[in-house]
């Protein structure tokens, strides 16, 4: 297939810009599009080419998972499908294939910002929360009309169709980064009821078919429901969601001579937020460790999101004897006069603070960002056994701690597959808004490289030892991490 390259594509960078100034003077910022009319083809395919300008000049990333070619060629998908039809759903699946694609866990699309009144006021969606167990699909939460459908039983088919066919067209519209296997799955499980909305279909009512424990099937009916109507309900049977609480915890197991440093969040802003000081709090940890000489630590990073690469470094200093690199190198395609600025909703923050030389790749290192090198921390040192909890929640500098952890240190990654790659990730976020059809599109501007062994791994951090929670984990609320180590491994 022969990429097409539209004028857009070949501006030069001034004529782009003005093109882009052109443009936000003249739409009206307080039209949005009709959801469920078509949209006018030429304007979303204007938005796909400037889209494709904006990520080949600054995306540093953009060919880490898929190769230049391939990436033609989901854009050149694009082009055609829209020509065949510009419904705002059709388009933003054209979005959803090209991010999936290019696979950085950074990157992403929004919708519209509109999209989100009209979905709670007009659009019915599967009101059920679902729960990914042993590669089984489960009913977690019911949040419909029929109270006979029970919680906790396995869902086999939605309205004729098995749930892991369902998965598997999702999977290949949801967020990745590179081929980190459970990352997928882990969103999907997090946001299928508007990803099938969105990606599979808008049905009044759903017909379910079930398994439970003894292997008898079932079959139940449930209407499609609004998302205020679902919430309204979840709340009456569920409870409201709980608080994230202070994202740093320490707790001593006395029987077993063990420790265990919980760490929901790197986020530095949200740490401070709760009262709490990263330094501080894991200074703490590792002075009473060595104060009532405990020989085995558990350091929980599931569920981390990521934050600050500085806080996972700091902690990675307590278990190092020499000093090392931390990561190797950050690379940047460009960190200023970006010719698409009038449609920039978030800088990547680049300052005259950093430090950026060319290198031999015709790219931009950061050679002075502070996380590159570590130091051995100057006492109470780790010499126990360490176990690292990591599921496909693990994702961004979470998931570089555990990378560095397994690679150079004798620790034991216990749990799930990261949602993050191995050998490094994208970072620097920027934003844009499409002129045309209002969709946000999120993108890394710069590529880490971790002091791993394999720097081309595409796999998320692979355990050392698996584990895998169960229904009768999810039923009883037991921790699966905990109880394996209470069975002493």
């Amino acid at each position: 297939m022969v990429p097409e390259v539209h004028p857009i594509e070949q501006m030069s960078d001034s004529a782009f810009t003005q093109y882009l100034f052109a443009l936000s003077d003249s739409l009206n910022r307080d039209t949005r599009p009709d959801f469920e009319r078509e949209l006018d083809a030429d304007a979303c395919l204007a938005d796909l080419h400037i889209l494709k300008r904006i990520l080949e000049e600054a995306q540093t990333p953009l060919y880490r998972y898929a190769s230049k070619k391939e990436i033609d060629s989901v854009f050149q998908e694009a082009f055609i499908q829209t020509r065949e039809s510009t419904y705002y759903l059709d388009f933003i699946k054209s979005m959803a294939r090209i991010q999936n694609l290019i696979a950085c866990g950074h990157s992403g699309w929004s919708h519209h910002a509109d999209y989100f009144a009209y979905r709670d006021s007009a659009v019915q969606l599967f009101p059920f929360g679902i729960k990914r167990l042993k590669n089984q699909w489960y009913i977690k939460h019911n949040n419909s009309l029929n109270p006979d459908i029970p919680d906790f039983i396995q869902l086999t088919h939605i309205n004729q169709q098995p749930v892991d066919s369902i998965a598997k067209q999702l999977r290949k519209l949801m967020y990745r980064d590179g081929n980190a296997a459970l990352g997928t799955a882990y969103d999907l499980e997090n946001s299928f009821t508007h990803a099938y909305s969105n990606f599979i279909a808008q049905p009044r009512q759903f017909e379910l078919k079930t398994r439970n424990e003894e292997g008898e099937t079932g079959k139940y009916k449930a209407r499609a429901l609004l998302k205020p109507v679902i919430d309204s309900i979840r709340r009456v049977r569920y409870g409201t969601s709980r608080r994230m609480g202070l994202p740093l915890r320490f707790q001593i197991i006395d029987s077993l001579s063990t420790g265990i440093y919980t760490i929901k969040w790197f986020r530095k802003e949200y740490i401070r937020y709760m009262g709490q000081h990263f330094r501080n709090f894991t200074d703490s940890v590792f002075a009473e460790l060595s104060r009532q000489h405990i020989s085995k630590l558990v350091i929980d990073i599931r569920d981390n999101p990521g934050g600050w690469t500085a806080h996972g470094r700091y902690l990675f200093s307590y278990f190092v004897n020499t000093p090392q690199d931390y990561i190797n190198r950050i690379e940047i395609k460009k960190p200023d006069n970006f010719s698409f600025h009038p449609i920039i909703t978030q800088y990547p923050g680049y300052t005259d603070t950093f430090n950026l030389k060319p290198n031999l790749a015709g790219l931009y290192e950061w050679v002075n960002y502070p996380s590159l090198k570590v130091r051995p921390a100057q006492k109470n040192r780790f010499k126990g056994k360490v176990f690292i909890g990591t599921n496909g929640g693990t994702r961004s500098c979470g998931s570089v701690f555990a990378s560095l952890m397994q690679d150079h240190t004798d620790a034991i990654i216990s749990g799930e597959e990261t949602g993050s790659v191995k050998s490094g990730t994208g970072g620097m976020v920027m934003s844009i808004r499409l002129p045309y059809s209002g969709l946000t599109y999120h993108f890394t501007t710069a590529r880490y490289s971790l002091n791993v062994k394999d720097e081309d791994a595409s796999h998320g951090v692979i355990p050392n030892i698996e584990i895998h929670p169960d229904r009768e984990d999810f039923i009883q609320g037991t921790d699966p991490l905990i109880k394996t180590i209470k069975k002493g491994i």
